[in-house]
């Protein structure tokens, strides 16, 4: 067939129209099947004949080329109301029957497959069906709008597939699809509420940036599903505001994941996502006289996930960040940097890696650790942690402090540590409102009351009656002692040393602390013992020279106690006990001094 064969027998398009808009910009109407065959045909002519007009150093292929087009294979009432893929197949099979398309029908894989390159640049979709369809060659929405509906469900898409600036309104749907090549959605727009993704493949990269969304009022909820899917390889989600939720639950991820510049103003999830290569929330690397502007995430969550490459968030501001019940693998990392969190929350987490906290100042309200489970490093550095509610998460960062290295945060932690296990015995005695409660913690200690003051109380008090020897009533006094020891004893012996650990050296934090310890100590111990010796009536007992160099000589802890014992006519046994209270109350308080500098050990 030369050139002038072509010409002559060329596929007439006079039923065709061409339709300029408001803004001049022409398209031809393609408002049937046989109309849409028909330009197709009329397109492959016009190709072969620009193929023949000079040399080409490769061989001729076809495409179906859709582009500055209005399409529809249906209308109601005068008005186009869809595009269907199928309508146009069997348009295909009763006319021209083009070798581009294979029609398969209903009950296989897919029911349709496209052999050649689509291009449908700047044109106009009504509720394009393209579901269950194979298409062998690249296609190309560029610039287009799917008005209505854009299904593309169940298709493989065996080149790369472009929807760059592509506007899709109505509803949209690419779920159950697989992608071997490259995926371009730069600058699509969504005037959708529901976009979904769900239970796709991704063997190439996928790249959706600056993509702008919008949704009318008294909508449902909007979001965007990628749940059940799997990428392959890199991922571009960039400079991206994200108006609705993003759910990437029981989602893989084999490379790289970019959130660069993007801001989740609902939620985003990754619940039992498996991440196996990385992913990043930043800022976009800003200019010397720009300022940084953090990404903004308001709830984000991997719970559940199994993390066995690395996720790092960067200058971020994220109101809850949830990780629980995950597994951050060994040699896998999580790491969060400069970012201001208001609750982060590992509960149950199984970390065999490194997570890493670093140079977030004071921008953390909260975090917890409970019930977790740590194998791994933790490393905190230059972040200042306002609450901690529970003693395991305090537990847990002290002890990766101390494995670190970190003596001062790690005693820190201690002190939280502390003070939340003095806490939890405090609640534990706490009076209940309701009588039940009252009744039934009654009953449940009276027995072992019972026996206890059949076995100290009562003899003890008989000793004390019959008795008028001063040593038999200390015995009777050391047994009431006793008794009392055994039923609230250890409750007592955690409170008093919690509550000397802090008041001495604020759980050996405060050297200082630990030396107002050791003089108020020494003061007041001497002070006591005086007027237990002298009488109360002689306060000043620094007034006294004698009782100067007494107090001055009390401070070392050997002097004064075998003149004590010596003179136990003049010394009751109450000056006695006080004089080697004070000496041993001493003794803390400088032992708790010398504790609180380990913190600058190392």
């Amino acid at each position: 067939m030369n050139k002038k064969d072509l010409l002559i027998e060329r596929t007439s398009i006079s039923d065709i129209k061409e339709i300029k808009d408001e803004d001049g910009v022409s398209r031809h109407e393609l408002n049937t099947p046989t109309k849409i065959i028909v330009w197709i045909k009329y397109q492959f002519e016009q190709q072969e004949i620009d193929y023949n007009k000079e040399y080409r150093p490769f061989s001729f292929s076809k495409r179906i080329d859709l582009s500055n087009c209005i399409i529809n294979t249906s209308s109601v009432g005068g008005k186009p109301s869809l595009t269907n893929l199928s309508d146009i197949l069997k348009a295909n099979d009763k006319g021209e029957k083009l070798d581009c398309f294979i029609n398969n029908g209903f009950g296989n894989k897919y029911n349709h497959e496209v052999k050649v390159k689509i291009d449908c640049r700047n044109s106009l979709i009504h509720s394009g069906f393209f579901q269950n369809t194979k298409f062998h060659e690249s296609v190309n929405f560029e610039d287009s709008t799917f008005d209505g509906y854009a299904s593309f469900s169940n298709c493989l898409f065996t080149k790369y597939a472009d929807f760059q600036k592509v506007k899709f309104v109505g509803n949209f749907d690419f779920s159950v699809s697989t992608f071997n090549d490259n995926v371009y959605f730069h600058g699509a727009i969504f005037d959708t509420v529901q976009i979904h993704f769900h239970h796709s493949i991704f063997q190439k990269k996928f790249q959706a940036q600056n993509l702008e969304f919008s949704t009318h009022e008294n909508s449902p909820t909007p979001f965007i599903d990628f749940r059940n899917s799997e990428f392959h390889k890199d991922v571009y989600l960039s400079y991206n505001k994200f108006d609705r939720a993003c759910y990437f639950g029981n989602t893989k991820f084999h490379d790289n994941v970019l959130f660069q510049k993007s801001h989740f103003l609902v939620s985003v999830d990754f619940f039992n996502a498996e991440i196996k290569g990385s992913i990043l929330f930043s800022p976009s690397p800003a200019e010397d006289d720009l300022e940084v502007i953090p990404n903004t995430i308001n709830e984000i969550s991997f719970d559940r996930s199994k993390i066995s490459g690395r996720i790092d968030f960067e200058n971020c501001e994220i109101d809850l960040l949830e990780v629980c019940f995950a597994h951050i693998q060994k040699e896998a990392l999580f790491r969060i940097y400069e970012s201001k969190i208001n609750y982060l929350n590992f509960r149950s987490v199984h970390n065999d890696g490194i997570i890493i906290l670093a140079n977030n100042q004071d921008l953390i309200d909260e975090i917890t650790f409970k019930s977790a489970i740590n194998t791994g490093l933790i490393e905190i550095e230059n972040t200042k942690v306002k609450i901690i509610e529970d003693r395991k998460t305090a537990r847990l960062l002290k002890d990766s402090a101390l494995k670190s290295g970190n003596t001062i945060d790690g005693l820190n932690y201690k002190a939280k540590e502390m003070a939340l296990y003095q806490k939890e015995l405090i609640s534990k005695i706490k009076p209940s409102l309701e009588l039940k409660t009252l009744l039934s913690n009654l009953l449940n200690s009276i027995k072992r009351k019972i026996v206890l003051s059949v076995l100290f109380a009562i003899p003890a008090i008989i000793i004390a009656l019959i008795s008028h020897q001063i040593l038999n009533t200390l015995i009777a006094f050391l047994i009431i002692s006793v008794f009392i020891w055994t039923s609230v004893g250890l409750f007592l012996n955690e409170m008093i040393v919690l509550l000397l650990n802090t008041i001495s050296n604020k759980n050996g934090l405060s050297w200082f602390r630990g030396l107002t310890f050791t003089l108020v100590a020494w003061i007041l111990f001497y002070g006591l013992f005086i007027m237990s010796r002298d009488g109360i009536g002689d306060v000043f007992f620094l007034s006294i020279e004698t009782n100067r160099e007494g107090f001055i000589n009390y401070l070392w802890l050997p002097s004064g106690l075998k003149d004590l014992f010596n003179d136990s006519k003049t010394t009751s046994w109450l000056s006695s006990s006080i004089f080697i209270l004070g000496k041993i109350a001493i003794a803390y308080g400088i032992y708790q001094t010398i504790t609180a500098f380990r913190k600058y050990k190392n």
